[in-house]
C-alpha cells in the first residue's frame, strides 16, 4: 500500500474528528518512520483469499466466496444500533455498513489498538466510503471509560436517544479472546451511559415544576426587560465567567483588579464569595428550578441593599428565589421549544445553556458582544488535594469540606456516578465525575455554537479539549480601563417599556383538542388489542395495518414542534424509556401485541401530560400541584 493512501485515509479521519489529530498524528508519523506495518504485520494474498497477521497471529481474513461466514460477515440479529468491537479487514465492516438491515440506523466502531487501526488504513483505501458518513462513529485507541464519554456525547442527540437500547454488540471473532476484558468494559459503558443519558433528559416532575414556576413568574417576565436589549452592547469588551470550582480563591486578587477592564459574569453560587472579597460582578446568573438558590441570595437585602450587579434569570427559577435578589433583573428565555411561544407573545431574548450556569454565562458573554470569553473557577473536577467540590466561603459550607478518595467514591456511587481521572491543566490527572464530564463536553460543543472564543484561565482543574488554557494575568496584561459598565447598563435598562402581557389561552385550547385526539387513538388501540386477543389469525392483517397507521401518526405528532413543545418535552426520560421499549421490538408476529401495548401506553402518557400542561396554563385551582418538596 502506498503511504500516501495511508495518510489520505488519516486525513479523512481527522476531518471528521479534528480533536483526535493531536493524539493520533504523532503516532502515525512514528508508524511510518519505523516502517511499523512491515515489522509487525503480514498481509498474505492469494487468488481469492487475504489474511492479516499481527506479530505472527492471524487477526483477520477475507475470501471470496467466504469459507468462514463467522469471520467474513456481520452475523447479528438486526438492531437499531450496532456496536462493532474490533477492526481487521474492512470487508466485514463494509458489509455491515452497506448491506445491513433497514432496522439498523447507527454504527459504532471501537478499536482499542491504535497500531491495528493504522494497519487497517494501510491495507485498504477506505477513506471516502466510511469516515464521512454521520451514522458511523469511530472510537480509536481509547480507554473504556473514555469510550463511555464519547457515547455520552453522542447520546445527547434526542432522536438518537429514542432507540438507544435497541442495540447489538458484534465482537470481531479473531480478536475477541485477546480483547475480551476491554470489550466487556465497553459493553458496560454503553449500557450505563444509556441509563445516564435518558435520565439527563429530565423528568416529569422537573418539567412540570419549571412550567409552574414560569406561569407564576408571569409578572416577573412582564415587568422586567429582556436580554434582547443587551445584544452586542458591549462589543469588544472581554468577558470573564466566574464559576465556583475549588480553584476560585486563587483568582480573586486578579479579578478584583479587572472590574473596570472586563465584564464579570458570575454564577449565583460565586456571588457571596465575590462580594466578601470586594468584587462586584456586572452580571449574576441563575437557572435552577428548585429553591437551592435561596442561600446564595438570602442575606443580600440586609448586607447589600443597593447591590449594583444585574441578575439574569430564566423564568423557571422559583419566584421565592427571585424576590430575594435586591438588584436589577433581566429576563432570558431558555432554548426549550416551549419558550418559543413566550418569545412570540412577549419578546425578551433567548439565551442557550447547557446543564450548568457557566454555559449560560459563556453564552451571555458572547451575546453581549465579547470577542473572547475567559473562564475562571471552572475546574470541572474536585480539588486534587482535598477532594472538595467548591471553595471555602460558599453558602453551602459542606461543599468545601475535605474528604478521602474512598469517601468520595462511595458518595458518587450512592448518587449513581463514578470517579474518573481526567487530564488536568496544571496536573497530569485530576479527579472528576460523570456530571462534570457532561459539562466539559458541553463546553467542547459550545466552541462552535457561539461567536466568542473561549479561553480557560482556571487555576487548575480539568483540561477542556479544543479550548486553550492560559493564565488570567497573562491574557489580561494589555486590557484597558473602560467607562463605567453599570452606568451603561442603567441607560439601556431605561429604554424598557412594558406594553404587553402573556396570554396562554390559545395554547390551552390547542391542548384541549390535542388531548381528545390522543385519547381517541389510545381507545382505538385498546379495541384492536382486544380483537387480536380473541382471534389472532383472523385479526392479524387488519391489526398490523392499524398499528402501523397509529405509529405513523405518533411519529408525525412528536416530530411537530408545537405538539412536542407542549407534550412530550414535559415527559422527560419517561418518553425515551417508552420509545426504547418500542424500538427494541421488531415487527414480528410474536411482538405485535407487545408493540401495540407500548404504543397505547405512549398515547396514554401524552394524553395525561397534555391535560396536565393545559391545567397549569389555565392555573386551574384543581390541578395537580407539582413540587420538589412534596
Amino acid at each position: 500500500m502506498n503511504p500516501e493512501i495511508f495518510l489520505r485515509n488519516l486525513d479523512f479521519f481527522y476531518q471528521r474528528y479534528p480533536y483526535d489529530k493531536n493524539r493520533l498524528h504523532p503516532l502515525a508519523e512514528e508508524f511510518l518512520k519505523q516502517n511499523y506495518f512491515d515489522a509487525h504485520y503480514k498481509l498474505e494474498t492469494t487468488e481469492n483469499k487475504r489474511k492479516l497477521f499481527e506479530n505472527g497471529r492471524l487477526i483477520d481474513l477475507e475470501d471470496d466466496p467466504p469459507s468462514s461466514p463467522a469471520v467474513n460477515t456481520i452475523d447479528a440479529v438486526p438492531a437499531r444500533n450496532l456496536i462493532l468491537l474490533g477492526l481487521g479487514f474492512w470487508s466485514r465492516l463494509e458489509n455491515a455498513f452497506f448491506t445491513h438491515s433497514s432496522e439498523t440506523k447507527e454504527f459504532y466502531v471501537i478499536e482499542p489498538n491504535i497500531q491495528r487501526f493504522f494497519a487497517s488504513l494501510w491495507s485498504r483505501d477506505v477513506a471516502g466510503n466510511v469516515f464521512s458518513k454521520p451514522t458511523i462513529h469511530w472510537m480509536i485507541g481509547l480507554e473504556s471509560q473514555d469510550v463511555g464519554i464519547r457515547f455520552l456525547q453522542l447520546l445527547r442527540d434526542k432522536d438518537r436517544l429514542r432507540g438507544v437500547r435497541a442495540r447489538n454488540f458484534v465482537e470481531h471473532p479473531l480478536l475477541a479472546s485477546a480483547e475480551s476484558t476491554y470489550y466487556q468494559a465497553v459493553k458496560k459503558e454503553w449500557d450505563s451511559t444509556c441509563i445516564f443519558a435518558e435520565r439527563g433528559t429530565g423528568h416529569r416532575l422537573d418539567s412540570m415544576v419549571g412550567l409552574e414556576n414560569t406561569i407564576q413568574n408571569s409578572t416577573f417576565i412582564e415587568s422586567n426587560p429582556g436580554i434582547e436589549l443587551l445584544k452586542n452592547q458591549f462589543e469588544g469588551v472581554p468577558s470573564i465567567v466566574i464559576s465556583t470550582g475549588p480553584s476560585l480563591a486563587k483568582s480573586l486578587d486578579q479579578l478584583r483588579s479587572l472590574q473596570d477592564k472586563a465584564l464579570l459574569i458570575s454564577a449565583d453560587a460565586s456571588l457571596k464569595i465575590l462580594l466578601e472579597n470586594e468584587i462586584v460582578p456586572h452580571f449574576v446568573l441563575t437557572m435552577e428550578r428548585d429553591e437551592c438558590g435561596k442561600p446564595f441570595f438570602e442575606l443580600l437585602h440586609s448586607k447589600y441593599p443597593q447591590l449594583k450587579s444585574h441578575l439574569v434569570a430564566y423564568p423557571v427559577v422559583p419566584h421565592s428565589v427571585l424576590t430575594l435578589y435586591p438588584g436589577p433583573k433581566w429576563v432570558a428565555y431558555m432554548t426549550y421549544e416551549f419558550y418559543g411561544h413566550l418569545e412570540g407573545m412577549l419578546p425578551r431574548g433567548v439565551l442557550p445553556a447547557g446543564h450548568s450556569v457557566a454555559h449560560m454565562a459563556a453564552c451571555l458573554g458572547s451575546f453581549l458582544g465579547s470577542k473572547e470569553v475567559f473562564l475562571v473557577g471552572q475546574d470541572l473536577s474536585f480539588d486534587p488535594d482535598t477532594l472538595s467540590s467548591h471553595p471555602a466561603g460558599i453558602a453551602y459550607e459542606e461543599w468545601s469540606h475535605s474528604r478521602s478518595e474512598e469517601e468520595l467514591k462511595q458518595k458518587l456511587k450512592r448518587e449513581g456516578h463514578k470517579l474518573y481521572w481526567w487530564p488536568g491543566n496544571l496536573r497530569d490527572k485530576v479527579p472528576t465525575f460523570t456530571m462534570y464530564l457532561v459539562f466539559l463536553m458541553e463546553f467542547v460543543e459550545l466552541i462552535s455554537q457561539i461567536k466568542a472564543k473561549i479561553t480557560n484561565c482556571t487555576e487548575g482543574g480539568a483540561k477542556i479539549p479544543g479550548i486553550d488554557w492560559r493564565r488570567l494575568e497573562d491574557v489580561s496584561k494589555d486590557w484597558i480601563k473602560r467607562p463605567d459598565f453599570f452606568s451603561k447598563l442603567d441607560k439601556i435598562r431605561a429604554r424598557f417599556q412594558n406594553d404587553s402581557s402573556l396570554d396562554f389561552s390559545r395554547l390551552a385550547q390547542y391542548l384541549e383538542i390535542t388531548a381528545k385526539n390522543l385519547s381517541n387513538c389510545r381507545d382505538i388501540l385498546s379495541m384492536s388489542i382486544t380483537s387480536i386477543d380473541k382471534n389472532f389469525v383472523e385479526a392479524r392483517e387488519s391489526f398490523s395495518k392499524v398499528l402501523a397507521k397509529l405509529r405513523r401518526d405518533f411519529d408525525e405528532l412528536v416530530a411537530d414542534r408545537i405538539f412536542r413543545s407542549l407534550t412530550s418535552d414535559f415527559l422527560g426520560f419517561t418518553f425515551f424509556e417508552n420509545e426504547n421499549r418500542w424500538y427494541s421490538r421488531f415487527d414480528r408476529d410474536e411482538t405485535l401485541k407487545e408493540k401495540a401495548v407500548i404504543l397505547k401506553e405512549e398515547y396514554e402518557s401524552l394524553t395525561e401530560i397534555a391535560a396536565e400542561v393545559r391545567a397549569v396554563l389555565r392555573q386551574d385551582p384543581n390541578r395537580r400541584k407539582y413540587s420538589f418538596y412534596e
